[in-house]
């Protein structure tokens, strides 16, 4: 706290839970975990909660997604695409720049090392990437993907917000859209080359 005034605290958790519940073939079902910040409850240096009023990133609505799958109706010559991002905000930090407050976390006893035990009260660790939960996260995601696409020359469409495009005429567009961790991309012979690039910074399934 002395040496970082400004950091902020919370805990992690996990969440488990089986995937594809609702299907009656329980050969489907696939148990999933996750590792959560406790976004709810994020404490000051001097035990306040914390407020985020500059929390902004909105996902791409599946319309886009619509709209790329009815230009490949019309050009079927056109490439669309589907990939997965795994595990998407980790993929970001929280803090790219260096700026901004330090983030602590606690961590439940289960998973303390064995060394922890008898040596430490109320240990914290520091977190360096946009683990779901925390209220910045999708934001931090976002700027790290919108500014690996940016240099591949695409650009923002206004009012269309992760969706970005490349080309003027139809033959040259390409147009790659994300929805937190999925993400769409349409176009010609060049988008394999721009997969390709952004594979490079972005993990893609």
């Amino acid at each position: 706290v002395a040496k970082f005034p400004d950091a902020l605290f919370a805990k992690l958790f996990s969440i488990i839970g089986i995937k594809h519940f609702e299907e009656l073939d329980k050969a489907l079902w696939k148990w999933k975990g996750r590792i959560v910040y406790g976004g709810h409850e994020i404490l000051t240096a001097l035990g306040e909660l914390a407020e985020f009023t500059d929390v902004g990133s909105i996902p791409s609505s599946m319309v886009v997604m619509r709209i790329l799958a009815a230009l490949k109706a019309l050009a079927p010559e056109k490439k669309l695409q589907q990939s997965d991002c795994p595990q998407a905000y980790v993929q970001a930090f929280l803090n790219p720049d260096g700026k901004g407050p330090m983030h602590f976390v606690r961590l439940p006893k289960k998973w303390w090392p064995a060394e922890w035990h008898g040596k430490y009260k109320d240990p914290v660790v520091p977190l360096y990437k946009a683990l779901y939960g925390h209220p910045k996260a999708g934001d931090c995601w976002h700027d790290k993907f919108r500014n690996e696409v940016l240099k591949l020359g695409f650009k923002d469409v206004e009012g269309w917000p992760w969706v970005y495009v490349k080309g003027r005429t139809f033959d040259e567009i390409e147009v790659i859209t994300t929805y937190v961790g999925d993400v769409g991309m349409f176009g010609g012979s060049e988008l394999d080359a721009d997969i390709i690039k952004l594979q490079d910074k972005i993990v893609m399934d």
